[in-house]
């Protein structure tokens, strides 16, 4: 049995929209054709039961769009402007009302109300824009919102800033407006906050900049760190971190630079690293669980590997020119 995904990616890179694809009960990876309207797609949302995907459109005017998958068809649902520049992270509210976007090279996250009945993005509710800088004159010289969550039953939004090495959170109103914004969590100087997942009570934040993956324990004001260890067991020069996922008890995280994919597990607030593995091509900048597989999308040199997450062996490659992010069905 086939499973489906999307790639999304990125233009300057030679993408051409969103991409479909399906994946085997062996690996096997087979491109099935291409959604040229879909454009610069690095992050995007699959609702199952709508037949509905949301997705960033990462370029200087930042927008999110809707789309329903009608007969082999993607049919536009809506857009609306995202109120800052190369959006490229999204989250949906549990009740499915509102969307969270980061604005990564503004500064900024903003809220997008959705339409009850069809799910088309509406306007956006509300907006909150961060201020300041970090050690790191490249990649710190301004705030840069690179994840944000919803937490609370949606009556909360986290949010990460690579710029700031801060991670914050606000209240939301039933309205979608943010408001209330404070620190949960001062990561050392040069970390580079860029994703955030929760684990039961615990919050897990990988640092881009520091290639390390940090577990905090939440409580009603803060996040409390307990450990943190750095992801790249090689300790290669100029390695980023990349996409963080959860699931099944094991964190996942990838390597931009020594191009692997690593996984911990999180016994007693003590992280302890439990695999590490080739990731198939250079930069993985976004993976995903589609089926049994991880399936990766390596941002420099366009490929898109699938891998036994058990054995840890690429199973097939195959070259999609920009791609940035996996979305699985």
């Amino acid at each position: 049995m086939n499973h489906r995904f999307w790639i999304g990616t990125y233009s300057v890179n030679g993408g051409q929209g969103l991409i479909s694809a399906a994946i085997d009960e062996a690996g096997r990876i087979e491109i099935e054709g291409t959604e040229p309207r879909i454009v610069d797609a690095s992050y995007g949302l699959w609702c199952a039961d709508l037949q509905t995907a949301w997705f960033v459109c990462e370029q200087e005017d930042g927008q999110v769009s809707g789309w329903r998958l009608e007969d082999e068809r993607w049919v536009l649902l809506g857009s609306a402007s995202t109120g800052g520049a190369a959006p490229c992270f999204l989250d949906i509210s549990p009740d499915r009302s509102l969307l969270a976007v980061a604005n990564y090279d503004s500064g900024s996250v903003a809220v997008i109300a959705l339409d009850p009945v069809t799910g088309a993005p509406l306007r956006r509710s509300g907006v909150l824009q961060n201020s300041g800088n970090g050690p790191d004159p490249d990649r710190q010289a301004g705030p840069h919102i690179h994840c944000a969550r919803f937490a609370e039953e949606g009556s909360t939004l986290y949010f990460t800033d690579l710029g700031l090495d801060r991670v914050f959170a606000a209240s939301v109103g039933n309205g979608g407006e943010i408001h209330d914004k404070r620190e949960m969590f001062c990561a050392p100087p040069g970390f580079g906050p860029r994703h955030l997942m929760a684990l039961g009570n615990e919050i897990l934040v990988n640092g881009e900049l520091s290639s390390s993956l940090t577990a905090l324990c939440k409580t009603e004001a803060t996040f409390m760190p307990m450990d943190s260890l750095r992801t790249d067991p090689s300790n290669k020069p100029d390695n980023l971190g990349g996409h963080l996922l959860v699931e099944d008890q094991l964190v996942w995280t990838s390597n931009r630079g020594a191009d692997t994919l690593v996984a911990f597990r999180v016994m007693q607030g003590a992280l302890h690293q439990v695999a590490c593995f080739a990731s198939g091509g250079q930069s993985p900048r976004h993976f995903a669980r589609v089926n049994k597989h991880l399936v990766v999308a390596h941002e420099k040199d366009g490929i898109v590997s699938s891998i036994d997450a058990s054995a840890g062996n690429v199973l097939c490659d195959v070259v999609v020119p920009g791609a940035a992010f996996i979305m699985s069905a």
